[in-house]
C-alpha cells in the first residue's frame, strides 16, 4: 500500500531522481547508470552532476517496452501510460 503511494507521489513529478527512477521501476541504481554508460534507458539531464529523469521521456521509454509476446510489442495505442509497470 505505502509503495503505491510513493509511485503516485513520484508520477507527479516533472523530473525523477535516479532513486525515484529505481523506486518506481523497482530496478537497482546500478542498472540505471549502466543503461546511460551504454545509451540504454530514457534519456535523462546531467546538471551540476545531479541525474534527472523527464517524466515524459520516462514513461515514453516505458511504453516502447510494453509487448504481448515475446516476438511481439503492443500497438502504440494499447500500450497505456501510467497504468502499466
Amino acid at each position: 500500500m505505502e509503495e503505491n503511494i510513493i509511485k503516485e507521489v513520484i508520477l507527479k513529478k516533472v523530473l525523477l531522481t535516479e532513486d525515484d527512477l529505481s523506486l518506481y521501476w523497482g530496478v537497482k541504481k546500478h542498472t540505471l547508470q549502466k543503461w546511460r554508460s551504454t545509451g540504454d534507458g530514457p534519456k535523462y539531464y546531467k546538471i551540476g552532476g545531479h541525474i534527472r529523469y523527464p517524466l515524459k521521456y520516462v514513461l515514453k521509454y516505458q511504453k516502447e517496452r510494453f509487448f504481448n509476446s515475446t516476438s511481439s510489442r503492443v500497438a502504440d495505442d494499447d500500450a497505456g501510460g501510467n497504468d502499466e509497470k
